[in-house]
């Protein structure tokens, strides 16, 4: 009888161990199981981008580097990713948009959905806005003393809202150019 209760006693705390096991370990692919808790919830549409320009294209969205410290940077797919591009986080050509901006991404860019906070979402907007009229008409007057991206200045202003006319007049390029760039 004792060694029938004992028995009974153990096979009910092994009926709890097992349920808490259960309980105690992540499924495959939860968030749990690949470390991304708390606030990386959310699904992919909900993602901010990086994304990898080359050389020539103009600068779209924000550079990783101006965004500030994001903690994605440390995860092993954002490393890996970078590494497998042999690029540093802060080269300009590591470029990051927010969720619902992917349109601005090249179609020829390599690209990573990455998980923000909501602190760093805000940064990435506010260093992806553009800049006010008047400094981007600066920029566009000082575009005739050199031609480095250009495209990149060009887009900038006509998503300031600068007139396509205006940015002829103060740059002096071709209509037909700027107008290439804003049906883009």
């Amino acid at each position: 009888m004792r060694i029938t209760a004992r028995f009974g006693a153990w096979r009910a705390r092994a009926g709890e161990a097992s349920a808490m096991a259960a309980t105690s370990f992540p499924a495959p692919g939860s968030p749990e199981a690949t470390g991304m808790t708390g606030r990386w919830f959310g699904s992919m549409a909900d993602e901010a981008q990086l994304f990898l320009l080359s050389e020539r294209s103009p600068r779209l969205g924000a550079a990783l580097g101006a965004v500030g410290a994001l903690e994605c940077v440390d995860t092993p797919a954002v490393r890996g990713w970078l590494d497998a591009h042999r690029i540093p986080a802060s080269s300009p050509r590591v470029r990051i948009v927010p969720a619902g901006s992917e349109v601005l991404i090249p179609d020829d860019a390599d690209r990573l959905p990455v998980p923000l906070s909501e602190e760093e979402i805000e940064r990435v907007h506010s260093e992806c806005a553009p800049q006010s009229i008047t400094e981007v008409e600066s920029e566009l007057l000082a575009f005739r003393d050199t031609a480095e991206d250009w495209e990149a200045l060009v887009l900038r202003a006509l998503t300031a809202g600068v007139p396509a006319p205006r940015i002829v007049e103060l740059t002096g390029l071709e209509p037909q150019d700027i107008a290439r760039l804003a049906r883009r």
